[in-house]
């Protein structure tokens, strides 16, 4: 007998020893990040047994016990949302011509949330001097956990605005710096953590800064008992005190306006001597200056505004002039320029977009008109646009809301200038009916009416967004046609 490889008979009978089926002794190990979306692999352990041994693989979830996951049948197995606090493990079956047995792997720990994937950045839009939006779409990823904030980024400067919410939005960004260029970007946030910030938007630049007078001044005027050397100052909150006597020649149907940043001036106007050639400068805490004489054409019912942040300008005016006379951020007053536009008196000008004004309405002679001139930050006046607006005369204007524009009178048809120069529709007012009033801003971004003819000593004043209020009564000389001014930045 021959026991090596087998038995040997003799008449050629050959029989071979019997196989084995797979038999495991090395548990398969199972490796990888063991967070949503990452992938994990199976070794196969070490088996005997007859060869060739083939394996199959089948992944399960669970914790005390485990079931099988559908479809996951190779070595290797993505992780999704379902496992999430679930151990998942992979079972490999080894198999052979003689049979087949399984083996588990270890267990991984409970699977766990990651971050979101990054957001698809959409469109940024500056909304004002220091806030913005920004639009984002979500990732396709959530990281297995509902996210639950969105944040946009600027650069420069970190500032922040947060959604808190699972979808696609938009966010409100605050605390931005006017006249500032930005770009943003986006992440999303699960309970795993941050995502991964989106690509940088389009950029933005913020609006410019609104840097408005806080106080403003009404000066001068007449009534039926005479003419007055009077002012009285305007509160940041709009409070009108009382007469400040014997500056200056009184006088009615002047101007005034804004110039180098936080001071004033009122120039021309006429008393029973004429018409007259005077400016009085008021200093940034409102103290009045004595008569400067002689500078430009004489004349009455004309008006003024502040152009290019820090100068002035007074136009028109009766007898019918077409004259402009600009002013220095020190407030020195240049000879006039003439020819451009519609010559008229009672009309208003106002300051508007920040850096420019514009002249409206008025009578020529013949007729009350709906003619509007704008003045370019520059103080080059341009032609004559008719507004499709009512005509008006007597009436008053002043900067609001930092960069728009109001022309009327209080109880009477009203328009508002948007900061590109657009006059919107007639639109009556609150308060008493009455013209030859004064006009101002005050507040940085309000406006003031106040006295006029009929003689009420009322005020009316403007909102931010421009809504005329019902009457004040307020202390003061009561007169008509008196003029005023926005000064001081404090």
């Amino acid at each position: 007998m021959n026991f090596t490889g087998g038995m040997t008979l003799s008449g050629g009978m050959n029989f071979l020893a019997p196989g084995t089926a797979p038999v495991n002794t090395v548990a398969p190990v199972v490796s990888g990040t063991e967070t949503f979306g990452s992938t994990l692999s199976t070794t196969d352990g070490t088996w005997t047994g007859t060869a060739t041994i083939t394996y199959t693989y089948q992944w399960q979830r669970g914790g005390g016990s485990y079931s099988n996951i559908l479809g996951a049948n190779s070595s290797t197995y993505t992780l999704v949302q379902a496992d999430i606090n679930y151990r998942v493990r992979c079972v490999v079956t080894g198999t052979n011509s003689y049979g087949n047995s399984s083996a588990n792997s270890n267990a991984t720990n409970d699977i766990v949330p990651s971050v979101p994937g990054a957001p698809t950045i959409g469109t940024a839009t500056a909304t004002g001097e220091t806030t913005a939006t920004v639009t984002f779409t979500a990732p396709a990823s959530n990281g297995g956990d509902t996210i639950t904030t969105y944040t946009a980024t600027s650069s420069p400067g970190g500032v922040t605005g947060t959604l808190n919410q699972a979808g696609s939005g938009t966010i409100n960004v605050t605390g931005l710096t006017g006249s500032t260029t930005y770009t943003f970007t986006v992440t999303a946030t699960n309970s795993a953590g941050t995502s991964s910030p989106s690509a940088a938007s389009n950029s933005i630049t913020t609006n410019n800064p609104i840097i408005g007078t806080k106080k403003a001044i009404i000066g001068y005027g007449a009534n039926n008992s005479g003419y007055f050397s009077l002012t009285n100052l305007v509160s940041n909150t709009g409070v009108v005190a009382g007469n400040t006597t014997g500056v200056g020649t009184a006088r009615v149907a002047l101007a005034a306006a804004g110039y180098g940043g936080d001071k004033a001036i009122f120039g021309y106007g006429s008393n029973p001597t004429g018409y007259l050639s005077i400016t009085n400068l008021v200093s940034n805490t409102g103290v009045v200056s004595g008569d400067t004489t002689g500078v430009g054409t004489g004349r009455t019912y004309l008006a003024a505004a502040g152009y290019g942040t820090d100068k002035a300008i007074f136009g028109y005016g009766q007898s019918l002039t077409a004259v402009t006379n600009l002013v220095s951020n020190t407030g020195v007053v240049s000879s006039d320029t003439s020819g451009v536009g519609t010559a008229r008196y009672g009309l208003a000008a106002a300051g508007y977009g920040n850096d420019k004004a514009i002249f409206g309405f008025g009578y020529n002679g013949s007729a009350t008109v709906s003619i509007t001139n704008k003045v370019s930050n520059t103080g080059v006046v341009a032609g004559d646009i008719t507004e499709a607006v009512s005509a008006k005369y007597a009436l008053g204007a002043a900067g609001y809301g930092g960069d728009k524009a109001i022309f009327g009178s209080p109880g009477r048809d009203t328009n508002l200038v948007s900061n590109t120069g657009v006059f919107a529709s007639d639109t009556v007012s609150a308060g008493t009916s009455r013209g030859q009033l004064a006009s101002a801003s005050y507040g940085n971004d309000k406006a003031i009416f106040a006295y006029g003819d009929p003689l009420y000593d009322y005020s009316n004043l403007v909102s931010n967004t421009g809504v005329v209020a019902t009457d004040t009564t307020i202390v003061g000389q009561t007169r008509f046609n008196p003029a005023a001014a926005g000064y001081s930045l404090s």
